[in-house]
């Protein structure tokens, strides 16, 4: 953290401007949760995207919380400071930090994660009625965890019931992404590096899977080929479940690595990618399970690699994400007719985004 707490606070001065230029308020980021896997042991955990995004911070329960005062009007005076950031964490444990490791507890979350303000997860719901009175909009997820929507439903209607009291609800629930998201399209040249090297540690493992990839091996022992080879080169794991499918499983689209045995004359398909500090490669690759295509699966590969090619080409900055799709679409229709000549073509690779364009949302310079 502490090598990357300026880009961090970079990005919340970023988020705090916009949420005062559209009249301020809060925006309240809960943290992911432990989920139990069996008995004892839980999966293993993984920090909400935009929590992490914006704090740094990698410790399951509690919430981020930005507050920004709206803009102050033409002449008027007001704050340099854009606004405010606090977080609630579990606190210090010591019986419970030698089983699961330490915590950063409250001082932890200012002095290490630079919160203004750090609470305990016990005062939470107290807290966060005072910080939701008098503010302008909440930015807050509806939908996402049916526990934070009640929570946060209960504090709206704690604040409508003291009204006659001079207490104030947010006057509108907007979905943060429309401010969050939007800043993540845009990569840094820092986050540029992050993406580059996970779609290398990437790509070392898909070779890895093409060279074990043989007749006889199994799916599964071809995934432990790319998963070991995510974790010798830097990354926390794949960043999605990896699917290795020979045959006629690659036409099941979220098909997971099983048992069945590569043949020889059949294809795999392997859509895997790692996952090195929060940025995910994610990548389609097949290959032919003896070492060569046959002409007919060689004809439709390259069919395939034609059409994305003809996309990433497309890929300009004032192009329309529409119009690339198009071009792809296009470059596939011309020869795709009659029956199949194999199995599993998918042959796409796609930087990760945040966001989803509309069909014809525009591509930016920055855009990952």
């Amino acid at each position: 953290m502490s090598d990357d707490s300026e880009l961090f606070a970079a990005r919340r001065a970023a988020v705090l401007a916009e949420m005062r230029r559209q009249g301020g308020g809060v925006m309240l980021l809960p943290a992911a949760d432990e989920k139990l896997r069996n008995n004892d042991a839980e999966y293993l955990f993984r920090q909400d995207s935009d929590h992490y995004y914006l704090t740094g911070f990698d410790e399951p329960l509690g919430c981020a919380v930005l507050i920004a005062d709206p803009e102050p009007r033409d002449g008027a005076g007001g704050s340099a400071k854009q606004g405010s950031y606090a977080l609630f964490v579990r606190p210090r444990d010591k019986e419970r930090e030698v089983w699961t490791g330490l915590r950063a507890g409250v001082e932890g979350a200012k002095e290490v994660y630079q919160a203004d303000a750090a609470y305990l997860i016990s005062e939470m719901d107290a807290k966060l009625a005072e910080l939701l009175n008098h503010r302008g909009s909440l930015w807050f997820k509806l939908g996402a965890d049916e526990g934070w929507d009640r929570r946060v439903i209960q504090l709206l209607s704690q604040l409508r019931l003291r009204q006659r009291a001079g207490a104030y609800t947010p006057r509108a629930v907007v979905d943060p992404g429309r401010i969050l998201h939007e800043q993540r399209l845009f990569k840094s040249a820092a986050e540029v590096a992050l993406l580059r090297r996970a779609c290398a540690i990437t790509a070392e493992a898909h070779v890895a899977a093409m060279r074990g990839g043989g007749p006889g091996r199994r799916e599964y022992e071809v995934q432990a080929d790319i998963e070991y080879a995510f974790r010798r080169g830097g990354a926390s794991g794949p960043g999605y479940g990896t699917i290795v499918a020979g045959g006629a499983n690659s036409c099941i689209l979220h098909y997971r690595a099983g048992d069945a045995v590569l043949k020889a004359g059949d294809v795999c398909l392997v859509d895997a990618g790692a996952e090195y500090r929060f940025y995910t490669a994610d990548v389609s690759r097949t290959f032919p399970v003896s070492g060569r295509f046959s002409a007919g699966q060689r004809k439709l590969y390259e069919l395939c690699l034609e059409a994305q090619l003809d996309g990433i080409a497309a890929v300009k900055p004032g192009t329309t994400a529409w119009r690339s799709g198009s071009r792809t679409r296009a470059s596939g229709s011309t020869t795709c007719t009659g029956p199949a000549t194999g199995w599993g073509w998918t042959c796409t690779t796609w930087g990760p985004t945040t966001a989803r364009m509309g069909r014809r949302g525009r591509w930016w310079p920055g855009w990952c």
